[in-house]
């Protein structure tokens, strides 16, 4: 995993010529390709300072992840996520399509953290993360797992290459019957690319292909007794309940360097999502069903010039373009249950948001010399649009509302990075993004004015090697949000509530090492603190401290182990902080084994200590109980045969 000022790759998988100064993770195909675990949110919890949510009685929505100070509940959706250089959350920033890319077919993971990146708009407010597939190549693979809980899993993954012609596919299918009662799960995913390379090569189009197809059954959250009594049973109230997701990207890319100096890039994307959820939580009298339907078609436009020196020196000039139309359906209504007499259907809410965004970006990089590097960035964007409130509990929102006025939400950035020696390298960076509401929030179905969440953030780093195979850094940060808000998940007519004013700090350790050709060794903490100024209570579910580090060893030609420990102090359940809890330490252990110079096995074992640990929601409504919780995986194994032709 590369640590620092990191080559970007753009879309398509092309390289671009600019770099990110700030806090950036690269993980590789050697730290994904002998992860077995069910969802791809599991792999990403391998980048230093990233926290993953992991919603244990939800079925398909396994979980999301943030980072920065940001929690993961869904409440406010910090990260944007990219698949192949396309922007992939739902309306809500939500990370669903994650698991639309077959494991075997990711190449890299990029994470860039932190206020400064002005390619994106948003739902960058903390940071992005980009699964990057493999385009080009000859080869034939596949991946047979089995283990605990009943889990399955086969993987197909061929590349085709000519001069002028690649074709990439990929194909996974995975089942389990899950750790708890009423938890099995299939899914079936598929990724197709086709790009075609241009004249002298200097130029190439393609069509990107992706769908997910996903079933899981809920078991739901359990009362403080029911988790003690046995923390593997169906919340009783869970038994019908399930979820079934299909989601689909199509895009369309294309780069070409115009000159020797110019280089430019562009996509037409099309995403579809359909998520059917029958859920009855806890306190609930009567089962829910809620559906989403989001139509996004957006396109982007990106160049690069090299200007060559200019009084600032060395200077190269990026910009870019994008739009996104969004369509949007959020429904639920309350069905006949199952076995039930005398009831009827009752509608709860029939929405519609039309969401729309135009921004641009341009950024200079300049280098006064060889050791100093400055990059000044300016991003602008615009939301458009209108709320359809066809039905709603709240008579007085039903109507058709325009998007709030948020106006020209303009975001500078400011980033600097000094080569002090060979060795060591100090940085900084400055920068604005924003948050807007979703749903019914983001449209002007009140008399209040509402206008965007600024967010302001800074950070300084210092990057150096105090060995030749040893790369490390340590990076200090501060994020403080205008006026932060969050969705109320439960709320019939997807409201929000005000925050206010948010402060996040914390320090970030990072360590790589390679201390023999054999042995890797990686290590990061992440100290941090989100806070309600207003308050002076701390935002929920952010622990104070997340951690991971491991080893990987090759023993032999033929033999290689691993171990990973992944972990996270306490956090509060809500914001009145009375509680917390939801401490873990994680240790995750691998067996490899080659048997020839096409086959692979590999052993592995999860949470190897057996550590029991649980997830817990506080529903604020009328009418709660008081806390739930779910607990998460027991230990597991599972061996892996890999084949490569």
């Amino acid at each position: 995993m590369s640590l620092g000022e990191v080559v970007v790759t753009a879309q398509g998988g092309a390289l671009s010529p600019r770099q990110v100064l700030t806090s950036v993770n690269v993980l590789t195909s050697e730290r994904i390709e002998n992860q077995t675990s069910y969802s791809n949110f599991e792999l990403i919890n391998q980048v230093p300072g990233v926290m993953l949510g992991e919603y244990a009685g939800k079925g398909v929505g396994f979980g999301t992840v943030s980072m920065r100070g940001f929690n993961t509940e869904g409440v406010l959706n910090a990260v944007k996520l990219l698949i192949d250089g396309v922007p992939s959350n739902a309306n809500d920033g939500n990370t669903y399509y994650i698991d639309m890319v077959p494991r075997i077919d990711i190449e890299a993971i990029e994470v860039v953290k932190g206020t400064n990146d002005p390619r994106y708009g948003l739902h960058n407010i903390a940071g992005n993360i980009n699964l990057v597939t493999r385009t080009g190549g000859n080869y034939t693979e596949s991946k047979l797992t089995a283990g605990s809980f009943g889990t399955q899993m086969i993987q197909l993954a061929k590349g085709i290459e000519t001069d002028s012609v690649s074709q990439n596919y990929a194909l996974s299918y995975k089942s389990t019957n899950g750790y708890r009662q009423h938890m099995e799960a299939d899914a079936t995913n598929f990724s197709g690319k086709w790009f075609t390379k241009l004249g002298d090569g200097t130029s190439r189009f393609g069509l990107i292909v992706k769908h997910l197809s996903n079933n899981a059954n809920e078991p739901g959250y359990l009362s403080q007794a029911q988790i003690s009594a046995d923390p593997w049973q169906v919340a009783p109230k869970s038994v019908n309940d399930k979820d079934s997701r299909q989601a689909s990207q199509f895009a369309l890319q294309a780069e070409s360097n115009i000159d020797a100096s110019t280089h430019m890039q562009g996509q037409v994307y099309w995403n579809h999502l359909n998520d059917d959820r029958y859920i009855k939580f806890p306190d609930s009298s009567r089962q829910e069903f809620r559906q989403l339907k989001e139509h996004h078609v957006g396109a982007s436009v990106n160049f690069t010039r090299k200007m060559g020196q200019t009084s600032f020196g060395d200077t190269t000039i990026i910009g870019g373009l994008d739009t996104e139309r969004q369509d949007n359906i959020n429904f639920r209504e309350r069905p006949i249950e199952i076995g039930s007499t005398g009831q009827s259907v009752v509608p709860r809410r029939n929405h519609q948001y039309l969401f729309n965004t135009v921004g641009g970006f341009v950024q200079a990089v300049l280098k006064p010399n060889d050791r100093w590097t400055i990059t000044p960035a300016y991003r602008v964007d615009k939301v458009t649009g209108e709320g359809v409130i066809k039905y709603d509990t709240t008579a007085s929102f039903i109507g058709t509302w325009p998007i709030n006025n948020y106006g020209l939400i303009k975001q500078p950035k400011i980033s600097s990075s000094y080569k002090v020696t060979d060795a060591s390298t100090v940085y900084g960076n400055w920068g604005r993004t924003f948050q807007v509401g979703t749903g019914r929030a983001a449209y002007q179905t009140s008399a209040y004015q509402v206008g965007p969440s600024i967010n302001e953030g800074w950070e300084l780093g210092w990057k150096f090697k105090p060995a030749a195979t040893v790369d490390t850094r340590v990076a200090t940060w501060k994020q403080t949000a205008q006026s932060e808000t969050r969705t109320l998940l439960a709320n019939p007519s997807n409201d929000t509530v005000n925050l206010g004013q948010t402060v996040r700090t914390g320090t970030d350790f990072e360590l790589n090492a390679k201390p023999r050709s054999s042995t890797s060794v990686w290590a990061g903490v992440s100290f941090q603190k989100a806070e309600i100024l207003s308050t002076g209570k701390e935002v929920d579910h952010v622990p104070r401290r997340i951690y991971t580090l491991g080893v990987n060893e090759e023993i032999n030609d033929k033999w290689r182990v691993g171990a990973t420990v992944i972990g996270q102090s306490s956090y509060f359940v809500d914001t009145t902080n009375p509680e917390k809890l939801g401490s873990y330490s994680l240790i995750n252990t691998s067996v490899g084994y080659k048997i020839n110079s096409t086959t692979d096995l590999n052993f592995q074992i999860r949470n190897l200590t057996n550590r029991l640990y649980y997830y817990s929601y506080d529903n604020v409504y009328t009418g709660s109980p008081g806390n739930f919780y779910a607990a998460n995986m027991p230990r597991s194994a599972y061996l892996t045969l890999s084949m490569k032709l």
